[in-house]
């Protein structure tokens, strides 16, 4: 149909299938803690791998915790794609891990790869693409840990961004590449540890760049 979501608020679920939503619109995938007062409130376990597509698709984690075997594959056409990791009010949730790779495609329109909750650990390779806006930020409360590589890709004149404000390591190679506009790169002095090489390469326009030992 036009909309394909789930949407989890407190509570505990496991898939042992995988999860698979296809719409026309939007498609979104999202999990928070609801109004629950124990810590660990809303946790959603998937086995199978995770594949949302639409004219948007989003995959949100507020105050929650989800964890996926397999692959997680985020596809948007002219609204965008993007995935998010928050914590609001909780001191325990706020968590994603995935035992594979997480790709996030916007198409023609942008893509956002935000990692800002307790925790992030994704162990294969992470791929941000748009031709809109991009954005990239990784840190968080206890940190973002990727295994495989990390590429950002954009392609327009909008403005694109990559922080690294919190602490974060790359396994492997990281490769930042934007287009024109007003872009901005900064890694900041929280503990930042790219294990492979890093590269940043901008296109045409005023842009800023600071990288912060």
């Amino acid at each position: 149909g036009g909309w394909a979501g789930y949407y989890q608020s407190e509570g505990q679920a496991s898939v042992g299938t995988g999860v698979s939503l296809v719409g026309t619109s939007l498609a979104e995938l999202r999990t928070s803690d609801g109004e629950v007062e124990v810590p660990g409130g809303g946790k959603l376990a998937i086995t199978g791998g995770v594949t949302i597509q639409g004219s948007s698709a989003a995959f949100l984690i507020e105050d929650a915790e989800v964890s996926v075997v397999g692959n997680v594959a985020l596809k948007g056409t002219a609204g965008g794609a993007g995935l998010s990791v928050d914590t609001f009010d909780s001191f325990e949730s706020g968590k994603l891990t995935v035992e594979g790779s997480v790709t996030v495609a916007g198409g023609s329109g942008g893509a956002e790869f935000s990692a800002y909750g307790q925790a992030t650990k994704i162990t294969g390779n992470v791929s941000v693409t748009g031709s809109a806006n991009v954005s990239a930020s990784a840190g968080g409360f206890i940190g973002t840990e990727i295994g495989g590589n990390f590429t950002v890709a954009g392609t327009s004149a909008h403005p694109d961004f990559f922080f690294a404000d919190g602490p974060l390591t790359v396994g492997g190679n990281t490769a930042v590449s934007l287009g024109g506009g007003a872009n901005s790169v900064e890694v900041g002095s929280a503990p930042v540890h790219f294990k492979g090489n890093l590269s940043v390469t901008t296109g045409s326009g005023v842009d800023f760049v600071s990288l912060t030992a």
